[in-house]
């Protein structure tokens, strides 16, 4: 999840192209005006419409990311499973 674009945009693209070559699914949630596209759509998982998500603030984040962890998750193992972070 973002709000803000990173302070490097190359190498967070680099580090989760690490991520998916080790088999692990990126799902992005962009909160708000100021999230850079190319950059979460650069690091989420093919299809990138599939996984890259948008929401316009906080307040309506909690019942959005329950549908998409339930929706993404069901079956994935427990090391499959990446928490979800603020960058």
């Amino acid at each position: 999840m973002t709000t803000t674009p990173s302070f490097n945009e190359t190498e967070t693209v680099i580090e989760a192209e690490r991520l998916r070559a080790s088999g692990v699914n990126i799902i992005g949630v962009g909160i708000g005006q100021s999230v850079l596209h190319s950059e979460l759509e650069g690091v989420v998982s093919y299809p990138v419409s599939n996984n890259t998500f948008y929401v316009d603030d906080y307040s309506r984040l909690s019942d959005y990311v329950t549908g998409v962890v339930s929706s993404e998750c069901n079956g994935m193992s427990r090391r499959s499973l990446i928490s979800l972070q603020l960058v």
